[in-house]
């Protein structure tokens, strides 16, 4: 297993718990600032409630924080690891119009969008995400939306020797990143 991943998640993994393993994502791009020009993330949950957690200390934006990740659907496809592309696949359900528009605003600028993704005890979220942040840079080339999801297509950038979970993505085991 993943040596990232907390013991505690390790047990919830492998034995019957009840405690419920929570992913997150994290959505960072240098148009996120707010009126006093401060960095903001948008941070959503994969649960039917929102979840306050804390920030790992040593992060870019709210460092050591308790935050708010907002309950959504969201689905996150990986490249394949037999294609040459490094293409991933973000869906993200029930989002509000505020979430959109700043969705919007980002995907017109060049600059790619970075995607942390977190997991979570429920039972322990205010105390430390139980894996380290997989970190993703994403440069979107199509995005849809309708009145509650978004959808979007793109490029992960620098994704070789990204470690995900326990996959080690280099160019010898994925020759399109070479």
């Amino acid at each position: 297993m993943d040596d990232r991943i907390s013991d505690a998640i390790k047990e919830a993994y492998t034995h019957n718990s009840d405690d419920l393993i929570l992913a997150t994502l994290e959505i960072q791009h240098e148009s996120f600032v707010d009126e006093e020009g401060k960095p903001y993330a948008l941070r959503v949950v994969h649960n039917n409630e929102d979840l306050t957690a804390r920030i790992e200390t040593y992060h870019n934006i709210d460092a050591g924080q308790l935050v708010v990740f907002r309950k959504s659907a969201f689905d996150l496809s990986l490249p394949d690891k037999s294609s040459r592309v490094s293409e991933m696949k973000l869906t993200i359900d029930n989002v509000s119009t505020e979430f959109w528009t700043v969705f919007d605003m980002a995907i017109r600028y060049i600059s790619p969008i970075v995607i942390y993704y977190r997991e979570y005890l429920a039972s322990r979220a205010e105390i430390t995400a139980e894996i380290d942040p997989t970190t993703f840079d994403f440069q979107i080339q199509t995005c849809t939306a309708s009145l509650t999801q978004i959808e979007a297509m793109g490029t992960v950038l620098q994704y070789q020797n990204k470690k995900v979970l326990n996959e080690r993505i280099d160019k010898h085991r994925f020759p399109g990143l070479g």
